[in-house]
């Protein structure tokens, strides 16, 4: 059974994801605390550095969404969206999902991220989203 405690479940996304970027040849970094969203920070062949904040949710349908808390817009800023059931994840620019997603709460300081709007992004679906962050 997997728990229902966010903290554990977003740890348990953000390690998983860390083993992945390995064998895809990145150098992986992890902030003592979440600064600013970023949960890790990748340098691919470039030398480029890339910051990425993960979500991870157990995804029973479609209409499943993700929230996350307002980031930075950035060329090498993206959200990484983990799902428990399917073990897929999409790995988004930030600025597709600030410019395409919806804003909730009083002072509009969160995103929602619906499961049917990552399916519209298969180029940043596991492996392929990975590759696409070399070039960066």
């Amino acid at each position: 059974m997997i728990t229902n405690q966010s903290l554990k479940k977003g740890r348990a996304a953000e390690h998983i994801l860390i083993s992945n970027f390995l064998l895809w040849d990145f150098e992986v970094y992890v902030p003592v605390t979440d600064v600013k969203g970023v949960d890790i920070m990748l340098k691919n062949e470039r030398g480029t550095y890339l910051e990425l904040q993960v979500k991870g949710r157990i995804v029973w349908n479609v209409n499943a969404t993700f929230i996350i808390r307002e980031f930075p817009i950035k060329k090498n800023f993206f959200i990484v969206c983990y799902n428990f059931r399917s073990k897929d994840y999409f790995i988004i620019p930030s600025k597709i999902v600030a410019e395409r997603c919806k804003k909730i709460g009083r002072i509009k300081k969160w995103f929602v991220i619906s499961y049917s709007f990552l399916l519209k992004y298969p180029s940043c679906k596991n492996e392929r989203g990975i590759k696409r962050l070399h070039y960066v």
